[in-house]
């Protein structure tokens, strides 16, 4: 067996498409190669190919991360793949030393990426630098503390994403570690579920406060929960993005999110100091888990 390791060509989304579904238990899906024409560019994906077929793979997306007030680049590895067959023969192993030593040709000189498989990539040198909380609650057991502020909710759709930056570099600016997202970064990592048939897009609201300035933003999504109740299937709210630039926007916003009381449930990943729980008339309505954030290396 000649293994060949190289960057894929525009010919291979295809092939790709159909790996990443595959090595991560799912089917392919015919929109899902003109989505990542769309979004990718051939020379971010290394690849295994044996007999021309790729059996691995590894995607460095270019990024930039805020660093101590500077714009940072940053290689962020999403996804690494391989078909069942072809593991534990080294193929990830060449992929990720060779994807290193790119990023540190084109000057990231951090890398990151999420994974449940600490084990195995800290043989690289990456390492756990971030923690999250998992919060969630059903919407018709919660109450507030204070009363809901004055201001409004105004829908927005993916073609308002310039309006949803401008809040989030607001927000994001004094912070260590976030992402600049651009275009392409909002419009298939945030503002769609990429993985639901047809790439749905998700629900935004932006809150305007009093004097009509846009103070912040949820992008959110319902979703099935996989259990019924009295014969009826049950949703869940999967908030995916929350931003709020001041107190007022962060209790109307979440006002907003409690008008979705037909749902047995809503998720929200927030950071470990995110005031939510303190705020609510009963904690104990909200059960809190703690999570992981990405795997962070130096290059």
């Amino acid at each position: 067996m000649s293994i060949e390791y190289r960057h894929i060509k525009d010919e291979d989304f295809e092939e790709i498409a159909k790996l990443e579904a595959i090595a991560f238990y799912g089917r392919p899906r015919e929109e899902d190669t003109a989505l990542m024409r769309k979004n990718f560019q051939p020379e971010w994906t290394l690849a295994a190919f044996d007999d021309g077929k790729p059996v691995a793979s590894v995607r460095t997306l270019p990024s930039v991360r805020l660093m101590h007030g500077t714009k940072t680049p940053f290689g962020l590895i999403s996804p690494v793949t391989c078909y069942a067959a072809y593991r534990r023969q080294g193929h990830v192993a060449k992929l990720l030393v060779r994807s290193l030593e790119l990023m540190k040709e084109r000057g990231q000189p951090i890398s990151g990426l999420y994974t449940p498989h600490d084990a195995l990539y800290r043989r690289y040198g990456w390492e756990r630098a971030e923690e999250k909380r998992s919060l969630s609650f059903d919407p018709g057991r919660l109450e507030f503390r204070t009363p809901a502020p004055r201001g409004k909710t105004r829908p927005a759709t993916q073609d308002d994403w310039k309006t949803l930056d401008a809040i989030y570099r607001q927000h994001v600016d004094p912070l260590n570690g976030a992402l600049i997202r651009v275009e392409n970064w909002w419009r298939f990592f945030v503002l769609i579920d990429f993985e639901s048939k047809g790439q749905r897009e998700r629900d935004i609201v932006v809150w305007v406060d009093e004097s009509g300035e846009d103070r912040g933003y949820v992008v959110y999504q319902n979703r099935p929960t996989g259990q019924r109740e009295n014969g009826w299937p049950q949703q869940e709210i999967f908030l995916r993005d929350f931003v709020a630039l001041d107190a007022g926007a962060y209790r109307g916003l979440w006002q907003h999110i409690l008008t979705h009381d037909l749902a047995s449930n809503v998720v929200y990943e927030s950071h470990p100091d995110d005031p939510f729980v303190d705020l609510c008339e009963d904690p104990f309505v909200v059960t809190v888990k703690r999570g992981e954030g990405p795997m962070i290396r130096i290059v």
